[in-house]
């Protein structure tokens, strides 16, 4: 009886860690298995790659592989860490060395590593209008962990970009892996730090997407995930160089490991991140054991941690300290594999690695009508499959307003075969303040505050009450968006302003304290259209609007114009419009490239009235 009592924990604990990819005591029983099976298909001695973490460094990574390759040096296992991990696992899903460099060097790759959505995956249509803000702060009235919680960041880069490309990334090889990293190109197992319960955690199956990110998420830089309700982050905070992890797992004959980062020193003065480093990294151990293998140390640690535009000159160090260590490398490696023989594995394998598409979209962490809006975004009609092209489309759609915090898309594949976009949506704060202005060295320098709630569903309501503050501009205006339920972006908006300038004799002075007011304007406007985009970046509308404006001036040049009282005009404007616009420009206030243009046809209504002083 006891025996079989142990056995059937035994296998409860197997379950687990193929479903959740933590690191368990069945772990070590699994790959032993694996690597067994892997040497006696291999009838060679075997190789592990061990990669360190270090930011943009970790790009001289691909260049050592490249190197290595080159010299018919075979990689059988790779283990990594945060960049290390991100470089392995695109070799464990067999990239090439070309192929990752040349990823690494485009501008996607720059764009989501620093939290930037590309200006080419945002609708025109959705971005918010520009305004002359400073500081936005978003806020919860209801939420009891404090406003200061509430507008200081938890992480430096915006996660929304990463999320999507992550799941475009890593989504097929998930699938054709069967959640196992084993069944990879290449073995692969990534670090990552449970800070909870201080230790590290080894992860060999699940999501490969999660992995790696859960192993890159340096804190407040990037934005955490949960593994089995813990917060996980960078690998590097215990095992920044997993030597150990390759040893433990697959126990290969020989390991070539790779180093871009040094030994503890001293944090740099005015430099945030390495400070950060030096109190968070808590293992700097980046030593081989010299009878197990050989370390190289990649001389790249004068590059920061965020110099990914300098990726193809980190690159090509790498490449040549590779070189310069393949002779060292051949003594004690007697196996070799070709480029070609690789390279025809590598497309075998990816002759296999399936499409990603979903068949239902479940949306969690949104109320009935929130969830509903999502669900309508991706799924369409919801009468045919979910490819990836139309779910990252709908994922810039749902996301370039500023309505999201984080919408984080993950696949979840069905024994019978379908899968289901996850997506975990975190809502702004409902309540948003601005505050900004403009400085001139005339009376025309104003301040601008803005006050806004926005909501998330079918016709909600976005609601934007602004003013503008100054000695010769005083104006105010309420602006309501309602979202419409249709195939492309649409939606219906109100606005009205009132405002209300002065022209002055001289505008030399920072504050005019001279009188007479010259010319007092008024003007006031109240505007209903209906906008819906053409494309990516082109929109068209169509509107209706009312508007009175008002001019009080002085009609003649005397000296003393407390003797004299100013004439009046007044003007009433009715106006109907129909056009199309598209804005390409690369700066709203100070374009260096790009183009805008606008096309319309407009029907007017206009009326004055001329009341001459009395």
């Amino acid at each position: 009886m006891a025996k079989r009592v142990i056995l059937s924990l035994l296998l409860s604990v197997l379950t687990y860690g193929a479903s959740s990819g933590m690191n368990n005591p069945a772990d070590s029983i699994g790959c032993e298995t694996a690597q067994r099976k892997c040497e006696s298909r291999l009838g060679r001695q075997s190789v592990g790659l061990v990669l360190s973490g270090g930011g943009a460094k970790g790009i001289a990574h691909v260049g050592v592989i490249k190197a290595l390759e080159d010299n018919d040096i075979p990689i059988d296992y790779v283990t990594g860490t945060s960049m290390g991990a991100i470089v392995g696992s695109l070799y464990s899903c067999g990239w090439s060395p070309e192929k990752m460099i040349k990823f690494f060097t485009a501008p996607d790759f720059i764009y989501w590593s620093t939290g930037v959505i590309n200006p080419d995956h945002k609708y025109y249509l959705m971005q918010p209008s520009p305004t002359p803000r400073w500081l936005t702060a978003n806020i919860n009235p209801k939420d009891t962990t404090g406003f200061l919680n509430q507008i200081l960041p938890s992480n430096l880069v915006s996660p929304l970009p990463m999320n999507i490309e992550f799941l475009k990334i890593y989504g097929p090889y998930t699938l054709q892996c069967q959640r196992n990293f084993n069944k990879l190109f290449v073995p692969f197992r990534c670090v990552t730090s449970d800070v909870y319960h201080k230790r590290k955690i080894v992860l060999h199956g699940g999501s490969l997407g999660d992995a790696v990110r859960a192993s890159m998420s340096f804190p407040f830089v990037f934005k955490p995930i949960k593994m089995d309700g813990v917060l996980v982050y960078d690998g590097g905070i215990y095992d920044n160089f997993p030597v150990d992890v390759m040893q433990t797992a697959f126990n290969p004959d020989f390991i070539i490991g790779v180093s871009v980062s040094g030994a503890d020193k001293k944090p740099e003065p005015g430099n945030v991140y390495s400070q950060l480093e030096d109190m968070i990294i808590q293992n700097n151990d980046y030593s081989v054991p010299a009878r197990n293998g050989i370390k190289i140390q990649v001389p790249v640690l004068d590059f920061g941690v965020l110099d990914f535009a300098k990726a193809r000159t980190i690159y090509d160090i790498g490449y040549k300290t590779g070189l310069e260590m393949v002779d060292s490398i051949k003594r004690r490696v007697s196996a070799r594999v070709s480029v070609a023989e690789v390279n025809a594995r590598r497309e075998r394998f990816a002759s296999r690695t399936p499409a990603l598409g979903f068949d239902s979209v479940v949306v969690t962490g949104a109320n009935e009508g929130q969830a509903h809006y999502l669900e309508h975004l991706f799924e369409g009609n919801g009468r045919k499959p979910i490819g990836i092209g139309k779910v990252e489309d709908s994922y810039y759609r749902a996301v370039t307003d500023g309505t999201l915090r984080n919408l984080l898309p993950q696949l979840e594949s069905g024994r019978d075969g379908r899968n289901t976009l996850l997506l975990e949506a975190t809502l702004q704060r409902p309540w948003s303040v601005g505050v900004g202005g403009w400085i001139t060295s005339t009376a025309n320098s104003m301040l601008y505050v803005d006050l806004g709630y926005h909501s998330l569903s079918f016709n909600s309501l976005d609601l934007n009450l602004s003013g503008w503050i100054g000695q010769s501009y005083l104006a105010g205006m309420v602006s309501s968006k309602f979202t419409m339920r249709s195939s492309v972006p649409s939606f219906v908006r109100i606005e009205g302003v009132m405002s209300r300038q002065k022209f002055y004799d001289s505008q030399l002075l920072f504050y005019e304290n001279s009188t007479p007011t010259f010319i007092t304007e008024i003007e006031n406007f109240i505007r209903a259209s209906y906008e819906w985009a053409i494309g990516m970046k082109t929109k068209g509308y169509v509107s209706l609007g009312y508007g009175y404006m008002s001019d009080s001036y002085f009609p003649t040049n005397v000296t003393d114009y407390s003797q004299t009282s100013k004439d009046k005009t007044q003007y009433q404007l009715g106006v109907a419009r129909v056009g199309v616009e598209s804005n390409l420009l690369n700066d709203n206030l100070y374009p260096n490239a790009g183009y805008a243009w606008k096309a319309d046809v407009t029907l007017s209504y206009e009326s004055s009235r001329y009341t001459p002083q009395g």
